[in-house]
């Protein structure tokens, strides 16, 4: 039988990764098509010491370039969105083979049970959903900055800065800045709005660069132009404010909270600085990942009764059959994280749809005919 589980599980696996080429490779082709012109602008754009304008074959090998430092960090996203419809989809597939081959029909001939051969199935899911888990945990939070670029950025692959885009202080400040780098903590391009009670701006606050020292920003070229004197204009040379450079990497991170590993969340939900609604997003989005993974198996498995067929005969009633529960159980599975359920915590409320599938599953696979 060793021979035999080797065997589907090969076959098993080759289906899995022939749909991920598949699927990524759609993806990837519907947005380069779409946006052609925005990579060829943004090839045009990349700096090249001593280069003159790039034109024809030079700029069409940047373009490719741009498209594949584009695309190179979100194919590693795009897997973890797909692993669990490819599963299920390649499963399919798999034994469609199988049964057309008749070789369901030997192995049952032979004594074998019908669920005897899910172990292949299980062993190939389980080892890419924890490639999935390395993936999300290891990778995945290396490239996240690069995650965030749009189209017209992807020349960019400076991950160590950021633009600041109005963010808050405690003191009710507004900063805004045209780089930061959080390493050096320094602020290029700062301006900083603050407010009265009521939200009107009351003075303006502008600086070439800040530097954070001493738990305060120390500015370069700092003025201070108070709106309520008609705008007169005076130096300042400090900035006191709770909005450290930790507080705004975090701030800057909490906006791709999907791409960061579980250790760096709870480090961001630690730190503080942030409201219930934000922690609770958070919250949910590092339990969902776990939801998705065990929904993923338990979805493969409620799914895989419909195709364990003593006869063959047609594959396409046993697809009708599994997609409610395989499209079903997957969509419930991804919305759970972002769908809060009164009265439960968020580690139990992500499995909700993982635990009414496990009985049905259960069910239909003590059920396979053998």
């Amino acid at each position: 039988m060793k021979l035999m589980d080797r065997y589907i599980a090969r076959l098993y696996l080759i289906n899995v990764l022939t749909l991920l080429v598949l699927l990524g490779g759609f993806v990837v082709t519907v947005d380069v098509f779409v946006n052609l012109s925005r990579f060829a602008n943004a090839a045009g754009e990349v700096e090249a010491a001593g280069e003159e304008d790039l034109e024809g074959v030079a700029l069409a090998v940047r373009t490719v370039g741009v498209i594949a430092g584009f695309w190179g960090p979100k194919l590693l996203q795009l897997y973890n969105y797909l692993i669990g419809l490819v599963l299920v989809g390649a499963m399919g597939f798999t034994c469609a083979q199988l049964v057309r081959q008749r070789e369901f029909v030997a192995l049952l001939a032979s004594g074998v049970p019908l669920q005897r051969i899910s172990l292949p199935f299980a062993v190939v899911a389980l080892a890419l959903t924890a490639a999935q888990a390395i993936n999300q945990e290891v990778l995945v939070p290396k490239v996240a900055p690069l995650l965030a670029r749009d189209v017209s950025e992807a020349g960019d692959t400076t991950i160590d800065s950021f633009i600041v885009k109005l963010v808050p202080d405690d003191e009710g400040r507004i900063f805004q800045a045209s780089r930061f780098d959080p390493d050096a903590g320094v602020l290029d391009g700062l301006t900083v709005f603050e407010r009265d009670g009521l939200g009107v701006v009351t003075r303006v606050v502008t600086a070439d660069s800040a530097t954070w020292e001493d738990g305060a920003w120390t500015l370069a070229g700092g003025l201070v132009s108070d709106e309520r004197a008609g705008g007169t204009t005076m130096p300042v040379a400090r900035l006191d404010s709770s909005l450290d450079p930790t507080r705004l990497k975090i701030r800057h991170l909490r906006g791709f909270g999907e791409s960061l590993g579980w250790g760096q969340i709870s480090s961001i939900i630690d730190a503080g600085g942030m409201d219930d609604k934000s922690i609770d997003r958070l919250d949910r989005v590092r339990w969902g990942r776990l939801a998705s993974m065990a929904s993923n198996l338990v979805v493969l498995f409620a799914a895989l009764p419909f195709f364990l067929r003593k006869l063959p005969g047609p594959m396409i009633l046993a697809g009708l059959k599994a997609a409610p529960v395989g499209l079903l159980g997957l969509v419930a599975a991804g919305a759970a994280p972002s769908m809060p359920i009164g009265g439960l915590p968020v580690y139990i409320g992500v499995f909700i749809p993982t635990l009414v599938l496990l009985p049905l599953a259960v069910a239909l696979f003590a059920g396979v005919k053998t």
